[in-house]
This record gives structure tokens, C-alpha cells and sequence, in this order.
């Protein structure tokens, strides 16, 4: 498997984990990382006031809508079936987001599946 294979699956994963429309950067990554070296009793890497206003702004950025979790996990299995190997998919068929994503896709479409039959 190529970096750059590894590097888009932890992007799904990440994109998953959070559920906001994109995933954080490296600065939010930093600031989130602070905070839980702070918790830890570690050295943060920033201020823990600035660590906490970035903190904030991503988690106030809006998160996925269900249409986009549906498209996301459309896209999610295209490139899973497109570029990974037989190998690769052993290593990565019990993946977090292989896992997660199906639970939360499913529970989009029987909510919406729900509500269209209440009517």
C-alpha cells in the first residue's frame, strides 16, 4: 500500500471520527493535541488559552448533514474497492471507520425511513 493510500484512509478516518465536513487541520490538531497534554500533565505545545479558542472554533463548524454522510460513505467505499488490495483490505476491513461509518449510515436511513412511513 502506498503513502499516499495511507495518508487518504487516515483522512476518511478522521473525517468519520469528527463528522464535520472537513477534517481538522494542522493547527486543530495541534491545539486539540495541547489540550490533552495539559490533561496529562505534559507540556502542551501552544498556550492553552489559544489551544482552547481554535478548540472551539472547530467544534463550532457545522458537521455533516445526513446527505453528506451517505455521499461520504459512498466515496469512502469506492476508493476502499478501487485501491486496496486483498491484503490490504484484511488489514483495514475492521478499520474504525469500516466499522462506524455502515452503523451511522444505517441509522440515517432508517431514521429518514421512519419518518417517511410516519406520514
Amino acid at each position: 500500500m502506498t503513502e499516499e493510500i495511507k495518508k487518504k484512509l487516515d483522512w476518511y478516518a478522521r473525517k468519520a471520527a469528527d463528522g464535520k465536513k472537513e477534517p481538522m487541520s494542522e493547527t486543530e490538531e495541534a491545539a486539540f493535541s495541547s489540550i490533552c497534554a495539559a490533561l496529562m500533565g505534559q507540556v502542551p505545545q501552544m498556550p492553552l488559552e489559544e489551544a482552547n479558542q481554535i478548540a472551539d472554533a472547530y467544534n463550532a463548524k457545522p458537521g455533516m448533514t445526513d446527505q453528506e454522510w451517505l455521499d461520504f460513505e459512498e466515496e469512502y467505499t469506492r476508493f476502499f474497492q478501487k485501491y486496496l488490495s486483498e491484503e490490504d483490505l484484511k488489514e483495514y476491513a475492521d478499520s474504525m471507520v469500516s466499522d462506524v461509518l455502515p452503523m451511522i449510515c444505517d441509522a440515517i436511513r432508517m431514521k429518514h425511513k421512519n419518518a417517511y412511513s410516519e406520514k
